[in-house]
């Protein structure tokens, strides 16, 4: 019966302070995938091995209840970044439409990069209220000097994007399109300023068979 009772899927773990903040999108029952709707949740640690407690404030960003909002049907993909001595949470929204059949609210194809901020991990969170821009996965680090990269690999032109404020993104350079795509983030490392990702991992199509492979990213110079 609670709000994350039929999964948990696409989290993200941030080290800060000496805690363990671990982020996830949560659906409640019963899944029918085009009418279910998401939110994002948060547990802490003070260790990877747990164990882990749900916040009370759960969920910590919930769909915008709008038909304007471009998250108001589905909040997904959390990517924590340390800016500015405040925590950005990073997320993948999902815009409101109704089932001309049944009139039932239903997600509309098409993703967003979304954006809310806050003081420390456990929140509370202000959503930022912009699209920075379209597409998914939400694949978000911060550079050494920093500025805010970001991939876009579907829903969207395969680019990547780069924002000196961590707000206003410019699309750099086209990139080769991943499903599922993770990078290593040298700047989750403790002292680590940031830098570009030069490696991680995506899955494999149908047609390649099913799996995980490494890939590398070469940067222009």
């Amino acid at each position: 019966g609670a709000w994350d009772d039929r999964g948990a899927y696409t989290p993200n773990i941030l080290a800060h302070k000496g805690k363990y903040y671990h982020a996830y999108t949560g659906l409640k029952g019963p899944f029918i995938k085009k009418y279910c709707q998401a939110s994002i949740g948060l547990a802490v640690a003070d260790s990877p091995d747990g164990p882990w407690k749900k916040l009370n404030n759960n969920p910590i960003i919930r769909p915008t209840d709008s038909f304007d909002a471009p998250d108001g049907f589905l909040c997904d993909d959390t990517v924590f970044v340390v800016k500015d001595q405040k925590i950005w949470l990073y997320y993948k929204g999902y815009a409101k439409g109704s089932d001309p059949k049944t009139g039932q609210a239903m997600r509309v194809r098409g993703t967003y990069l979304l954006l809310a901020v806050a003081d420390k991990p456990e929140g509370p969170y202000a959503k930022h209220g912009k699209i920075l821009h379209r597409g998914h996965e939400a694949v978000v680090w911060k550079n050494p000097d920093g500025s805010v990269g970001s991939f876009c690999t579907g829903h969207g032109p395969a680019v990547y994007y780069e924002s000196k404020d961590g707000v206003n993104f410019k699309a750099m350079n086209p990139i080769i399109r991943q499903k599922a795509i993770g990078v290593y983030r040298a700047d989750f490392e403790e002292g680590n300023p940031g830098a570009k990702p030069a490696w991680g991992i995506s899955a494999m199509n149908n047609r390649e068979g099913l799996g995980l492979r490494r890939i590398e990213i070469q940067w222009p110079e």
